[in-house]
């Protein structure tokens, strides 16, 4: 919000857009996952061996109501509802980071949540954001995620006169 303020003191919009991803949890590789806590986070050794028996083998079942399914192994993905849950996650996708960051695009995440938002003074920062989420999108489907553009929203910010300026720069 602080940001969001500061651009409309600085007589300027801000884009905001929040990323839904499908089944985010369920379609995380374990294996990548390990790699990357590794590799950028430093996790080895005890932690990392005491993590891949946290996160394989699982025994997983669908609940409905009082129905239920069969159980089965989960090779994929971390526990719904669990405390290391989000934190695994924002692991996962922590490379993404570096794609909001050559675009100059500001990001809060907390799990599968992500909002990118950007100052808007001219119609080439919708340009820039929509290459992002692109990019973003991309490399999505290459780690086995899939962002869904149905739940995927976005907004505005910015007095009434900014935002009416806003948008005749963009019908440009």
């Amino acid at each position: 919000m602080d940001d969001l303020n500061s651009n409309m003191d600085n007589k300027s919009c801000s884009q905001l857009l929040s990323l839904d991803i499908s089944a985010a949890f369920n379609m995380l590789d374990i294996d990548t996952l390990l790699l990357r806590l590794h590799s950028d986070f430093g996790i080895a050794g005890f932690a990392s061996a005491w993590l891949r028996s946290y996160l394989t083998d699982r025994l997983c079942y669908l609940a409905v109501g009082n129905s239920r399914s069969d159980t089965w192994i989960c090779h994929e993905g971390v526990p719904q509802g669990s405390v290391l849950g989000p934190s695994m996650f924002l692991s996962y996708v922590s490379p993404i980071a570096r794609i909001f960051d050559r675009f100059d695009i500001s990001y809060h995440q907390y799990a599968d949540d992500t909002q990118l938002y950007t100052e808007v003074r001219s119609s080439e920062n919708t340009p820039r954001l929509l290459k992002c989420v692109e990019e973003v999108t991309r490399w999505f489907l290459i780690n086995g995620l899939l962002l869904n553009a149905g739940k995927t929203e976005a907004i505005a910010f910015g007095t009434r006169q900014q935002l009416a300026k806003c948008s005749k720069s963009e019908d440009r």
